[in-house]
């Protein structure tokens, strides 16, 4: 169909090259054009027609895109906007030029090299500084919106050419947990990036949110899966049990003070990991302190211009 005809128009948007299809919405580089040929990148993600057809999954859309845009702050992907075209359901979001965590850690692999060790640091520090943010944010009338991100993994968290380290697709993932209920298959490869709590569907709070950025802290120090297993099944039930095989087999040469508070972040039970994004963080910045070490976004940069 016309759809597959890119560039093409889309509101007052202009949709350049489709990114991704998800379980529930396609995702678009894109660029809005204005007068005086003010021109402006960004990413538009359409719901898929089959849910743009269902109410409640509409409404559930809307409500998160009102609570994610109330979200303001330098590492979290920004929305900017939310409507409808002829009946299409999108959301407007800060384009990162760059690469995801998921990219850095397959070329890495592929280069046989590990992130040096600060630079892993850093990035999850970052994401620690957003999720400090997010799970304290509080609404337009200073409610606390209690947020719980639900879906942390590697290709959730953006890197720019500039060494900037943003977690995107806020919210989003609470409309889509829900909705597969009903629709199977959506959260399918996202099961190794899942806390104990939310593989038993009990209620979540932040501290679900710091096991699932603690697994993509031992893999970028391993430089493989964490929770990888034949069947989907058998991920889940090593989630679960919080199972740490393969953090005890290729995990034996970090520093002994990291490998701590690795561990500590992948306790199966809530109430052993850092109980807030802070603490985690600070945790982190105390251990660079102590081994004299500095990393900021320049390394990341320096990484990325090597890698990419």
């Amino acid at each position: 169909g016309k759809e597959d005809t890119l560039p093409s128009k889309f509101g007052r948007y202009t949709l350049v090259e489709k990114l991704a299809t998800g379980g529930m919405a396609e995702v678009f580089k894109a660029k809005m054009l204005s007068a005086h040929g003010f021109e402006k990148q960004l990413v538009i993600k359409r719901i898929l027609p089959h849910l743009a057809a269902d109410r409640n999954f509409v409404s559930m859309f809307i409500d998160e895109a009102k609570l994610t845009a109330q979200l303001v702050h330098t590492k979290i992907v920004q929305v900017s906007d939310f409507g409808e075209v002829a009946g299409q359901y999108y959301i407007a979001l800060e384009y990162v030029e760059g690469f995801d965590a998921l990219a850095l850690l397959r070329t890495s692999a592929q280069r046989q090299v590990r992130i040096p060790l600060p630079v892993s640091i850093f990035i999850v520090m970052e994401v620690l500084d957003a999720l400090d943010y997010a799970h304290n944010a509080s609404d337009h009338t200073g409610k606390t919106m209690r947020l719980v991100h639900r879906d942390i993994s590697p290709s959730n968290v953006f890197i720019s050419r500039r060494g900037d380290v943003k977690l995107g697709d806020f919210g989003i993932a609470h409309a889509q947990e829900r909705e597969s209920k009903t629709q199977a298959g959506t959260l399918k490869g996202k099961y190794g990036y899942m806390s104990p709590e939310q593989v038993v569907g009990a209620p979540l709070d932040g501290r679900s949110d710091l096991f699932a950025i603690g697994i993509v802290l031992a893999e970028m120090l391993m430089g493989r899966r964490l929770f990888t297993a034949p069947t989907d099944l058998d991920v889940l039930l090593m989630v679960r049990d919080g199972r740490l095989e393969r953090l005890d087999k290729y995990c034996k040469d970090i520093p002994a003070e990291l490998e701590h508070i690795v561990r500590k972040s992948l306790k199966k039970r809530v109430g052993d990991r850092y109980q807030s994004a802070g603490e985690f963080r600070d945790a982190l910045g105390d251990l660079l302190f102590r081994a004299g070490l500095r990393v900021n976004s320049r390394d990341l940069a320096q990484i990325a211009t090597d890698y990419f």
